[in-house]
């Protein structure tokens, strides 16, 4: 194979980082497929800060790609991204991290961002990736659990967590689950409630006690995920996590435990903390409880081979939540490497060249995913107060304002 054209890429899951791989190469005309194990309809998660990336995002879509603002969970409302941290139980001072009105940050609904990254993409759902093997002819095929398969010349791992391209390259798997339990409600709020919790943290907030002396203490956080179409009413989250060494080996007793089990140990963890913070849980109540079972992971690979099969995201440096980086870094990932890619297609795909940009590729990734990692750890072994970084900006003290539903303007309609 000859040119950049001729190249042919394989990506193994259709999530963030995937899609941003996908779409970056169709901006430099490169051929690809997606294939994606789960079905179209399946949950994608709750909202998520996208930050630090977004100028060289756009740069690297084509640009047949809708407004990214189309992504925000306040639409219609016109408020910033802001996320504020109570580490000490009280309500002042406040510290957190607000984009300035540069839309340097966007709280996107992970929905919508992935229906965004998603255009004009072709996604081949229901292929679950088995195995991956280099065949005559410098390529790669994989094989899928229903029988199928697809053959290229570069294969990208982007398929989280529990990745069968990852597995097939590093043994014994290093993924690490975490002594951290987690249970999750959801609530739709309007009115003065909902303007409460806008005071509280426009996009939302952590709450916990940085004195506590009680390790099994629990700390909150409460996100919006959407704004309804009529601007007075909107849908929060909100996880409660707390440490428990139980929670290492799965499955922990809350995946069979009752709406009301859940809901009373919501209570329980976060009881130390002001009612203020912890008012969201009673208005959720036991039928607001979310059956989706979250499972706290780490990976933090230290090498990969560099050759035609490489990773990029939760398959290669899955973190804690806590700082807001897991999916950020897995559209980085995406960007170098589409780069990287764009280059081997150039070179002519022979193998020392193949090798030597996939691992230029692969030692920048595993550094920088490393470290972020190691960051997201420290986000909840240390005091969250000032002076630490969030969104890739540095926490400030951000004052309470009083919120008024009528004095929010509406942005344009979509």
């Amino acid at each position: 194979m000859s040119s950049q054209n001729e190249l042919h890429v394989l990506i193994i899951g259709a999530g963030l980082g995937g899609l941003v791989l996908a779409q970056a190469l169709r901006k430099q005309g490169i051929s690809f497929e997606v294939h994606e194990k789960t079905s179209d309809s399946r949950f994608q998660g709750w909202a998520i800060g996208i930050h630090s990336i977004i100028n060289d995002l756009l740069e690297h879509l084509p640009s047949d790609m809708p407004p990214v603002d189309l992504t925000d969970i306040f639409l219609p409302l016109s408020l910033p991204a802001q996320m504020i941290f109570y580490g000490n139980n009280e309500l002042e001072p406040r510290y957190g991290v607000q984009d300035a009105g540069t839309k340097a940050v966007i709280r996107c609904n992970r929905q919508r961002l992935r229906s965004w990254l998603a255009t004009n993409i072709h996604i081949n759902f229901g292929n679950a990736a088995t195995t991956v093997e280099e065949i005559s002819g410098n390529q790669v095929r994989v094989k899928f659990e229903n029988g199928s398969s697809a053959v290229g010349d570069i294969v990208v791992g982007a398929d989280g967590v529990n990745s069968a391209i990852r597995q097939q390259l590093v043994q014994p798997d290093p993924v690490h689950v975490l002594p951290i339990a987690t249970v999750v409600g959801e609530v739709v709020l309007s009115g003065k409630e909902f303007e409460k919790q806008l005071e509280l943290g426009y996009s939302g907030y952590v709450a916990h006690d940085a004195n506590s002396q009680d390790e099994g203490s629990g700390r909150i956080f409460v996100g919006l995920n959407s704004v309804n179409a009529d601007g007075k009413s909107g849908n929060y989250y909100w996880s409660v996590n707390y440490i428990d060494p139980t929670a290492s080996k799965l499955p922990h007793w809350t995946a069979e435990a009752s709406k009301a089990e859940r809901y009373q140990l919501a209570l329980e963890k976060t009881s130390h903390l002001k009612p203020e913070f912890t008012e969201i849980i009673r208005q959720t109540g036991i039928e607001g409880m979310s059956d989706v079972q979250m499972c706290l992971r780490e990976l933090e690979l230290r090498d990969l081979p560099a050759g035609r099969v490489t990773l990029l995201g939760d398959a290669a440096h899955c973190m804690m939540p806590f700082r807001g980086e897991g999916g950020v870094q897995a559209m980085r990932d995406a960007l170098y490497l589409s780069k990287a890619i764009t280059l081997v297609g150039k070179s002519g795909t022979d193998n020392s060249k193949m090798t030597h940009f996939m691992r230029e590729y692969q030692n920048e990734m595993l550094s920088r995913g490393s470290k972020s990692v190691r960051l997201s750890r420290d986000e909840w072994t240390k005091v969250s107060k000032g002076g630490r970084s969030s969104w890739g900006t540095k926490r400030s003290i951000i004052p309470f304002e009083k919120v008024t539903l009528n004095d929010i303007p509406f942005k344009l309609a979509r």
